[in-house]
């Protein structure tokens, strides 16, 4: 019983830590414009449905911090269940919520119904970079997390853009060279060595091999860069 008490409260206490930029994103108006900015949207307050979701994600929170700090019990299991169904329910809300709860610059773009999904993705890809970034870097790898800029449009700023396509999952299986074709623009003129070679980077020290880098004379780099047709042997 001691071992799967201690199970459920690792679990919960990464949940607290997934959830815990939305509380700081709530703290205040010039908070979430920050944290909003981040995600393409260009507000100057905190919506009311957003409100209502912050407040619930720190009452998780606080649950969470209280049952990790003492013996877990069925109560607590209970509490933040019930808190989990709330935040869910919150962020439901946002899509449903009356209109004239939201400026009408943010009602133009669609922010309703775009701001749920963005931010779900968000928090879990902030989670995986800060404290799991093997996992993110073997996802970004699979193509399932694809990281771009999107360019300015309407009301909303430029951004960088995150998002999770599962769907990509049985063509990786079918094919699996276009992993690295679709992550790293492996075997064509755009084949980014940059991300690919940061990637193995992160795994290989995760597997706490040394990893050394370093630049190549520009000379090298001209004939290693060369098309076997390319090369005259004497």
């Amino acid at each position: 019983m001691a071992a799967q008490n201690d199970t459920l409260t690792k679990i919960f206490f990464e949940l607290g830590r997934v959830l815990h930029p939305l509380e700081d994103a709530v703290s205040s108006p010039q908070a979430f414009a920050t944290f909003a900015q981040k995600l393409g949207w260009d507000v100057d307050d905190v919506p009311q449905p957003i409100k209502d979701l912050g407040k619930n994600a720190l009452v998780l929170n606080n649950i969470i911090s209280d049952a990790v700090k003492g013996d877990f019990k069925l109560e607590n299991a209970l509490q933040i269940k019930e808190a989990i169904s709330k935040i869910i329910q919150a962020i439901n809300a946002i899509n449903t919520s009356a209109d004239n709860l939201f400026p009408a610059k943010l009602r133009a773009d669609n922010f309703k119904t775009v701001f749920p999904i963005q931010l779900i993705e968000y928090l879990l890809t902030d989670y995986l970079n800060r404290y799991q970034s093997t996992v993110l870097s073997s996802l970004k790898a699979f193509g399932i997390i694809k990281i771009g800029y999107v360019l300015p449009q309407g009301n909303r700023p430029g951004f960088i853009q995150t998002t999770f396509d599962f769907n990509s999952l049985p063509t990786i299986f079918q094919s699996p060279g276009l992993i690295f074709k679709n992550a790293f623009g492996w075997g064509t003129p755009e084949f980014n060595f940059a991300e690919f070679s940061k990637i193995l980077e992160n795994l290989f020290s995760a597997l706490n091999a040394e990893v050394l880098t370093a630049l190549i004379p520009g000379e090298v780099y001209n004939k290693i860069a060369r098309t076997p047709s390319e090369f005259q042997f004497s």
